[in-house]
């Protein structure tokens, strides 16, 4: 087997080798990145890569990293955003996870990373024991938890009318900005810039000033969300539903609301909610505003946001289910310095951008 890193010319593989390797879970899904594999990796960071398993002429396995400068505490650092590992079925059991990891793992620690981070799936204890610190591998240490949080646009919420809720202007970008930077200047592992990466935003496939809707309370912008149809690159195919989720689609199943095993989701994201200090509500209205303008159009609208952080309030009274993906985080060595770092990380937000994913 020999490990080397993707080109295009490898696109159409590891488009094959995505479609036929679901992501384990509760929820067993696999994602449709069609037409550009590489599109959603250029996006979660900088000079994205993508390492590839070739065994006999043929992709059994990859693995992506990209880097970013973030702040920690109050300095600038440069870390590495690791991609779920993709395995062919012919190799899950053999040794083609370790050797990426290592292969991974070696390269970055050649490079100035300081440290990785990468997400995975509640209860893929595969990958959750392959972060343990093994043979060669620096150990990973859960430093948050993320939610996912499926809106099931099925009735039709009433709306708060203290707020007026309406589509951004271009009027309204520099308070839109000034919101959404305020309020993630509290996040861990932001981006260094938050100016420049408002400006890539803008720039994004089918995402502009346009994505956004906000609420009004008089004059002012108190909230804040955009929404991303993401279809035309991504597509989140729905293998199997495990654990409570089962009951869920089975009860659902006479209204047609999620779809059957291996048939597209037809979702929205909601990216970037945001708001103002004691505006909860108005989030809450922006919310069920969206809920109601799009619930003929798609089969849900998908929510990501760190664990605890948001008041339940926000979706309170909307027909909903959760999934659960964890944060990880490693260290070249884990010094005292980077032990403290890791215990400050888990009492915070955590800045990741969950469409991306």
């Amino acid at each position: 087997m020999q490990i080397r890193f993707a080109s295009e010319k490898d696109n159409q593989d590891l488009l094959r080798l995505a479609r036929s390797t679901p992501m384990e879970g509760k929820v067993v899904v696999k994602v449709n990145r069609s037409p550009d594999y590489f599109m959603l990796a250029n996006l979660q960071g900088d000079d994205a890569r993508v390492l590839v398993a070739e065994k006999d002429g043929e992709l059994v396995g990859a693995i992506g990293f990209s880097f970013r400068q973030v702040i920690i505490g109050r300095r600038t650092h440069k870390i590495a955003y690791l991609g779920g590992i993709k395995l062919a079925e012919s190799v899950r059991k053999g040794i083609a996870a370790y050797r990426l990891v290592k292969a991974t793992s070696d390269y970055l620690l050649s490079t100035d990373v300081e440290y990785g981070v990468l997400l995975v799936m509640e209860g893929n204890a595969a990958m959750e024991a392959l972060l343990s610190g093994r043979a060669g591998i620096p150990r990973f240490y859960r430093i948050s938890q993320f939610e996912l949080t499926y809106l099931l646009p099925l009735l039709k919420p009433s709306i708060n009318s203290d707020f007026q809720i309406r589509a951004a202007q271009p009027a309204d970008e520099f308070a839109l900005f000034d919101l959404w930077r305020n309020f993630h200047l509290n996040y861990e592992l932001r981006p260094a810039s938050l100016e420049k990466t408002w400006q890539m935003l803008m720039q994004e496939p089918s995402f502009s000033l346009q994505n956004f809707y906000v609420a009004l309370k008089g004059t002012q912008v108190v909230a804040a969300v955009s929404i991303w149809d993401q279809q035309a690159f991504k597509q989140t195919i729905v293998e199997h539903y495990g654990g409570s989720f089962r009951l869920v689609a089975k009860l659902l199943s006479p209204w047609q609301v999620l779809p059957k095993a291996g048939q597209p989701l037809r979702e929205l994201n909601l990216r970037y909610l945001v708001y103002q200090p004691e505006q909860e509500a108005a989030a809450q209205a922006l919310v069920r505003h969206l809920v109601r303008q799009f619930r003929h159009n798609y089969q849900m609208l998908r929510l990501g946001v760190p664990a605890g952080v948001f008041p339940a309030t926000i979706l309170q009274g909307l027909l909903r289910f959760k999934m659960r993906l964890n944060y990880y985080i490693t260290c070249r060595e884990l010094t005292s310095d980077n032990l403290q770092m890791i215990n400050s990380l888990r009492t915070k937000p955590v800045w990741e951008d969950l469409c991306l994913h």
